[in-house]
């Protein structure tokens, strides 16, 4: 998307799934280390979920799952906060 920001669509799922993996992901690249100018850092990700809605444009997806990204950030990141569904 920009920066430091990428996408991520799963197909043929659901929000339930898509946390389990956006987790595993997260997980996976705390686990590595990396050196950068001879010291040992740990990288972390945070991430935010939205499931499209009926009638959602990709625009409005994108900003729901921008805002719970930062969220995510704001809790502390290396979490996975999923977006407030708008339809409820």
């Amino acid at each position: 998307m920009g920066g430091e920001e990428f996408v991520i669509v799963l197909t043929n799922s659901n929000i339930t799934i898509s946390e389990d993996v956006a987790n595993k992901i997260r997980k996976l690249i705390e686990r590595i280390e990396y050196c950068f100018n001879n010291e040992r850092v740990v990288i972390t990700v945070s991430v935010g979920l939205a499931e499209i809605q009926i009638n959602e444009t990709q625009k409005e997806l994108f900003k729901r799952a921008d805002s719970a990204l930062y969220e995510a950030k704001k809790l502390g990141r290396n979490k996975c906060v999923k977006a407030v569904n708008t339809m409820e």
